[in-house]
């Protein structure tokens, strides 16, 4: 068989396992709490046209510049509109597609090294498979929301595939081909940061230019990736630091992130050998133990030396765990912004290197008739744990509640998974009692209020949910419980307003109308209502007739839950 053939039958396996193990992600639908903000409330969930695409490149969606995602979305809702199958079909798709060009670019660089066929063909087939049936590939493949890591990485991949063709070629078209690909994997994800410290470590292996090419040259031919790359990181930098998520840059705070920097690539790198526990989110907090830090920096130092000592006789490896690091700086919290968190979808790229280095360690073992059997019995079973371990996982990104769980169960003590999980039993709440499904509704508040008591949220949905039913004592109680808990929360007293409204208490809900305006006096349905109970008596009552009365169900709610500054939680609307 020509080496054409079998590299093509080599591809096509790698291709179709990755297919079958992941097609689980097409039977799901969105997820009412993780895909909150990016699906449900996202602006560019509309048809495409020529004004959403310019809108695309000036419009920030949670303090996130990442407009290839935006016309994605796009893209998908004018195909699909929200049938979930098709916007899972596309992130299934552009996964598979990475996976392949993962394949091709391990074989070429491999080819570039001087690799016997035998030999890169195996260890790009066995790399490209480990990529694709990795349980930390799920958060990006089963979740809508992260489709700019998705794209991210398809033209991180591209980048430099074509990278490598314009050092064959020499022809500027592939040179300025892949400036473009670096400028998109930049518009999808900013991750993209790491790309040119990425080619320089290849251009010393396997490309091996170090010897060849003046330091000059390689610098000046770096200069518009690195452009890219800083224009990246100052928009970013800007955008957080407008909508006030980015923590001190201090030369303390940065010392000491520095300080738990390895923490974090010692987590990254046991979840990729053993993934087990795995959750949307991890909190930095399990990464802060002096002990573990203390071990990390032994970890981490110990590989950079080694990997330096034997960068003459095993280059491969040297390049390997300086890229590893060089593509986890954006994902170890260096610099921070927002709840900072670890998570899977961080990994997507920068797992390769140690998946290429088990590959090549797998092959190499299986040519020795003493490592042969048990290396094969060992990879084997690891392999069929990724498969397993994939399968079970996709299916529970389905299960909001379940999936948020999942991660308390295991963290229960960190402020920021117990908020998720918050705000998690919530959105279900304001789900079900839009529903009418008021028993379940009252249940997920009951496990919200066992998490934490005093959490206002519970209570206003608490509220809600009695209004819905016609219990309107029972809802202002809960409503004047939210306004107890967070006295300076302008929606808690809306809420309160409208109950008060609702059943002809004139002067409560006028007194709860002016506390909204004396805490946001932009509070524009505040003032409005104010207006309408402080018009004459006849006018008054001429408008009241037409509210809600008391005791009516059926009430229109809001969707979602979320009290951040950017995202109003739900209130009692009429």
């Amino acid at each position: 068989m020509s080496e054409r053939k079998i590299r093509y039958l080599v591809l096509f396996a790698v291709i179709a396992t990755t297919a079958l193990v992941h097609s689980g992600c097409l039977f799901l639908g969105f997820n009412s709490f993780w895909d909150l903000i990016h699906v449900y409330r996202n602006p560019f969930q509309s048809s495409i046209s020529l004004e959403l695409a310019g809108r695309a490149f000036t419009r920030v969606v949670e303090a996130e510049y990442t407009p290839f995602r935006s016309l994605s979305n796009s893209l998908d809702y004018t195909l699909w509109g929200n049938n979930a199958l098709g916007h899972h079909l596309t992130s299934y798709l552009i996964f598979l597609f990475s996976t392949a060009l993962v394949f091709v670019l391990v074989e070429r660089l491999m080819d570039q090294a001087r690799y016997p066929f035998k030999r890169r063909i195996f260890v790009a087939g066995l790399t490209a498979l480990l990529f694709g049936i990795h349980p930390l590939k799920v958060q990006v493949v089963a979740w809508v929301t992260t489709r700019d890591y998705q794209l991210g990485a398809f033209f991180y991949l591209l980048c430099v595939l074509i990278y490598t063709k314009w050092l064959r070629s020499e022809s500027i078209g592939w040179y300025v081909l892949a400036v473009l690909f670096a400028l998109c994997a930049s518009l999808s994800q900013a991750m993209a940061v790491s790309l040119p410290l990425g080619l320089i470590l290849l251009d010393y292996y396997p490309l091996n230019r170090f010897k060849e090419v003046p330091a000059t040259k390689l610098l000046v031919e770096k200069a518009p990736f690195v452009l890219i790359a800083l224009l990246t990181a100052v928009v970013t930098g800007q955008i957080r630091h407008n909508v006030q998520t980015l923590h001190p840059m201090d030369l303390s705070s940065l010392m000491l992130n520095g300080l738990e920097f390895p923490a974090a690539l010692v987590f990254y790198l046991y979840k990729t050998v053993f993934p087990l526990h795995l959750a949307p989110i991890y909190p930095m907090e399990s990464t802060g133990d002096p002990g573990f830090i203390i071990f990390s920096w032994v970890v981490i130092t110990g590989l950079v030396v080694v990997a330096a000592k034997m960068k003459k006789e095993h280059p491969a490896f040297f390049t390997g765990v300086l890229i590893s690091i060089v593509m986890l700086l954006p994902a170890g919290g260096l610099v921070r912004s927002g709840a900072t968190v670890l998570a899977d979808r961080y990994v997507q790229l920068a797992s390769l290197p140690l998946l290429l280095g088990i590959a090549w360690l797998i092959t190499g073992s299986l040519r020795s008739p003493r490592f042969r059997c048990p290396v094969a019995v060992l990879g084997l079973a690891w392999i069929v744990f990724l498969v397993w371990k994939t399968v079970t996982y996709t299916a529970l990104w389905d299960d909001a509640v379940g999936l948020t769980r999942q991660a308390y169960a295991r963290y229960p003590q960190s402020r920021i998974i117990e908020l998720f999980m918050l705000r998690s039993y919530n959105n279900a709440a304001a789900g079900l009692t839009t529903e009418g499904k008021f028993d379940e509704a009252f249940d997920a508040c009951r496990k919200a209020i066992e998490v934490n008591p005093a959490y206002p949220d519970t209570y206003t949905q608490l509220g809600i949910i009695c209004l819905n039913q016609g219990k309107e004592e029972e809802g202002i109680r809960y409503f004047r419980k939210a306004t107890e808990l967070d006295p300076r929360d302008a929606d808690s007293f809306f809420n309160l307003g409208l109950a008060w409204k609702r059943v002809g208490n004139r002067s409560e809900a006028i007194a709860a109308f002016e506390r909204v305006l004396m805490l946001d006096p932009h509070y524009a349905r505040a003032r409005h209502n104010l207006t309408l109970l402080r018009a004459p008596e006849p006018e008054y009552e001429k408008r009241k007739g037409q509210w809600p009365q008391r005791g009516s169900k059926g009430t229109k709610i809001t969707k979602g839950t979320m009290a951040t500054k950017r995202h109003k939680k739900a209130v009692y609307s009429y």
